[in-house]
């Protein structure tokens, strides 16, 4: 059976949360009240006035304007704050007033202890409400315990503590001479009350039959029947229940219910139906609610959608109870709010299947209104809820934020919050992010607050601040949301391991010391092993010992997966491909669907490549080119079993390599420069020269121009097939000439990139070709500007090391050919002070030139 939607007292009307006003003539004038100095007297005495009139605004201005007399003693000011803390909370400005109380020191008076509670509860601050009603109630002060005493109690239903809202009640009835006879039929009936809401109803039963028939008021009646009604309801007296109910539907004398109690006994009619067994009864009574023009209570009828929702009637195709005939007619007659709520729910119901749906629904909505009409708050948050769903972001946030403060019920105010913190942390906002929860969690019953709380720590960390994270970790723990805040430090080491990895290690170890025996903890030792991984240089070791802790049995599932896919990484980094290759296939056949299995099989295809098994290697980048949806990894992995196919050293493997990088070239992606060029390079292996120059010059003539790094790199490759493969060709020669020609001339006007490599390549290949015409002297002037480009001392660019200690050594060869001894030994001796590893062979050669020629150092 479904259970019953039970409405409290306070949705039957009963104005019990705030005491009548007394006038300013009557006895709860107090003795400090009168000290207000003569000159602010009158306007004291409007402001209170006002209040006795009702006229809470006037009175709030007027004691606001006094509040701020410089002519006020410090007791006087508090007493007219208390005063404007009062007129705040009774004209509805729940904020203004929470800012009021934050003047008060921790000894308010009690007065300002009972309407600051007041202001908290009204800005759905529940928890500081709470803690201000106990102060109160502490205080020994009388005037409000009745008051007090109800709504604190109301405030710890909504916190989900009943046990403790009892508690108060109890203690309320204990006291003696501080509440009237007649009043206490007010404690016992919120006693009921909670223990309904607890579903203990047989000492809620108790409860009332110890109410006193001659204190009871024809309003304190109607809900003692009430309750007793949902009593029989939760005792399985379903009989009995829709006697009753139907007794309070039907008042003698043609009486009629306060449309609040009216919703309520007509819900508890239609739960009684269910309950009997006959649920075409209920929804019967409920439509016939809905039809009522007499019940116009959004609680009731809100609780009325919702079980009609549960009855699935707006899975029907006419949409259930609202189709447009029936919104236009019900907007038509003068009952808007029926139609908003009908509306409303259609709306929920259809956003969980459909956002798309749910948002034209809501457009047709708006034109049955007719021009100039606005949706009702909640349809508003409703509306940014479907914003949200669609994706537009910004659009929800600005509606979200232009939502008055005070139109919303107390739980959507907590969920407009919580969704303006959605919107901002999935649109990048996170410092706005974290301000949305932070207020969710302050108005929030603590299922809410505490998923506020963790967002809210999140958000703060994504903002790079963490201002906060250690408050919202704290609140979590004070509530006993142990796991959530164990979750959190675990968010906190993932969040930081990429980012500042010592941080990161410390929040990892906190959580692991302050949880030892979670299950999560696997997931901490395997991000302290991805730490280790990234570190530079990597500390496979550590990374080992630290996955060595992640056991099979007791792990979660995907843990499991994550360290058996680090384990392939540790073993490559240690050097041990043998191990590597084994646990990659191992992997495959265990996790065929991981997230991981591309990334895994990309790993042992270049553990296979970098062994030299260029036919397994290929097999895999084949395989992983078929099955991924990656599109980058797919195009790397045909390059590369293009480059396999290449090094297979066999005819057949060559034409395949062309294919291959035919097919990068088709892919149109970031390698396909790169895979024209390893094209080149096959071309000329397979002795097609030609073929290789003609396709280089195409790439060097297309309009889509590469990168300056690339284009150097083309031109150099063109020269070097032209010198290696055509050098007995003068115009071939001639062609290479000019290729390194202007890769000299564009290297020295060019500026970033890779600059002094193509200008070294461009006039080295100058230098070769003049050797090869016979020009020595060409050769080495070109050798001798490269090595005399940069100083070549410790800390030096390798790859400039590495030019210089080349053209050095052709200089070197060249001048031994040329039999310029004492030249070759002095250049010989400047090259072997290169920090280069082949040093020592240029110092040998120095050695060698001096002790057979007979040339003295200091010659």
């Amino acid at each position: 059976m479904m259970r019953p939607i039970f409405l409290s007292l306070a949705l039957a009307g009963l104005p019990i949360a705030l005491p009548a006003y007394a006038a300013a003539d009557e006895s709860t004038t107090t003795a400090e009240t009168q000290k207000i100095i003569l000159r602010d007297a009158e306007q004291f005495r409007i402001g209170r006035q006002a209040m006795a009139d009702s006229l809470y605004g006037v009175a709030a201005e007027n004691f606001r304007t006094l509040a701020s007399s410089t002519e006020l003693s410090d007791e006087d000011r508090l007493t007219v704050e208390v005063l404007l803390l009062e007129a705040l909370v009774r004209d509805g400005q729940a904020v203004d007033a929470v800012l009021v109380t934050s003047g008060f020191d921790p000894a308010a008076p009690p007065a300002g202890l009972f309407w600051g509670a007041q202001g908290f509860a009204a800005a759905g601050r529940l928890a500081d409400a709470a803690d201000w009603f106990s102060r109160y109630l502490e205080s020994g002060d009388t005037r409000y315990v009745l008051a007090a005493s109800l709504s604190q109690a109301d405030v710890l239903l909504w916190l989900r503590e009943p046990a403790a809202a009892l508690e108060v009640i109890e203690a309320a009835l204990e006291r003696n001479g501080s509440i009237e006879e007649s009043d206490r039929v007010w404690l016992f009936l919120k006693g009921a009350e909670v223990l309904l809401a607890t579903s203990d109803f047989e000492k809620a039963e108790q409860w009332l039959t110890q109410l006193d028939g001659d204190a009871l008021t024809p309003v304190s009646s109607l809900l003692r029947d009430y309750l007793a009604a949902q009593v029989d309801l939760g005792l399985g007296r379903f009989k009995e229940a829709a006697v009753r109910f139907g007794g309070l539907l039907n008042q003698p004398d043609g009486g009629k219910l306060p449309p609040k109690v009216a919703g309520a006994a007509a819900l508890g009619q239609a739960h009684a139906a269910l309950a009997a067994g006959t649920p075409e009864d209920a929804v019967l009574t409920l439509k016939k609610m809905v039809n009522d023009p007499a019940i116009e209570s959004e609680e009731a009828l809100n609780a009325a959608f919702k079980l009609l929702a549960e009855f699935g009637v707006f899975e029907t195709s006419d949409r259930g109870v609202a189709h447009e005939g029936d919104v236009r007619e019900w907007v038509r007659s003068g009952r808007p709010l029926i139609a908003s709520l009908a509306t409303f729910h259609q709306v929920k119901h259809m956003l969980k299947q459909s956002p798309v749906e749910a948002w034209d629904l809501l457009e047709s909505y708006r034109k049955w209104l007719g021009p100039g009409a606005e949706l009702s708050p909640s349809l508003k948050l409703l509306e940014a809820e479907t914003l949200i769903e669609l994706g537009q972001l910004e659009p929800a946030r600005i509606l979200l934020t232009t939502l008055e403060e005070g139109t919303l019920a107390m739980d959507e105010e907590t969920k407009r919050w919580f969704l303006l913190g959605v919107a901002s942390i999935r649109s990048g906002r996170y410092s706005d992010a974290q301000r949305a929860f932070a207020n969710a969690a302050l108005r929030a019953a603590p299922d809410v607050s505490s998923a506020a709380n963790y967002n809210a720590a999140v958000a703060s960390m994504q903002s790079g601040e963490n201002h906060g994270f250690q408050q919202y970790l704290g609140n979590l723990e004070k509530s006993g949301h142990q796991g959530l805040a164990a979750q959190l430090l675990l968010e906190r080491g993932i969040y930081l391991s990429e980012r500042q990895p010592e941080l990161a290690r410390v929040a990892i170890w906190q959580y692991i010391r302050s949880f030892p025996r979670r299950a999560e903890n696997a997931r901490a030792y395997i991000v302290l092993a991805e730490i280790a991984l990234r570190q530079s240089p990597p500390a496979p070791d550590k990374a080992r010992n630290q996955l060595s802790h992640v056991s099979d049995s007791g792990t979660l599932r995907e843990d499991v997966e994550k360290r058996d896919y680090l384990l392939i990484w540790v073993a490559d980094l240690e050097g041990s491909a043998p191990e590597a290759i084994k646990r990659a296939l191992l992997f495959l056949e265990a996790w065929p669907d991981s997230v991981y299995a591309d990334a895994t099989r990309m790993k042992l295809a270049e553990i296979y490549f970098n062994s030299g098994d260029y036919v397994n290697a290929r097999g895999q980048f084949e395989f992983l080119a078929k099955s991924s949806k990656d599109s980058d990894l797919v195009e790397r992995a045909l390059f590369f079993a293009g480059r396999s196919a290449a090094l297979s050293l066999s005819d057949k493997g060559l034409d395949d390599a062309i294919t291959l990088f035919q097919k990068v070239i088709d892919y149109d992606g970031k390698l396909l420069l790169r895979a024209r060029r390893e094209q080149a390079a096959v071309l000329v292996r397979q002795g097609k020269i030609d073929d290789a120059v003609d396709l280089l010059n195409v790439v060097l003539a297309e309009n889509a121009k590469p990168t300056e790094d690339e284009y150097f790199d083309v031109l150099q490759q063109k020269g070097e097939i032209l010198l290696g493969n055509r050098a007995d060709d003068k115009a071939a020669l001639t062609e290479a000439e000019q290729v390194f020609q202007v890769m000299v001339d564009r290297g020295r006007d060019a500026s970033g990139g890779d600059v002094a490599r193509h200008l070294a390549e461009g006039r080295f290949g100058l230098g070769r070709i003049a050797e090869l015409r016979g020009l020595p002297d060409r050769a080495l002037a070109q050798y001798y500007s490269i090595f005399e480009s940069s100083d070549g001392e410790e800390g030096a660019p390798s790859g400039s090391v590495a030019w210089r200690f080349r053209a050095g050594m052709n200089a070197v060869d060249l001048l031994i050919r040329e039999k310029r001894w004492k030249a070759a030994a002095r250049l010989a001796g400047r090259v072997s002070k290169l920090p280069h590893p082949r040093a020592a062979e240029a110092r040998d050669i120095a050695e060698r030139i001096e002790l057979n020629h007979f040339i003295w150092k200091n010659e």
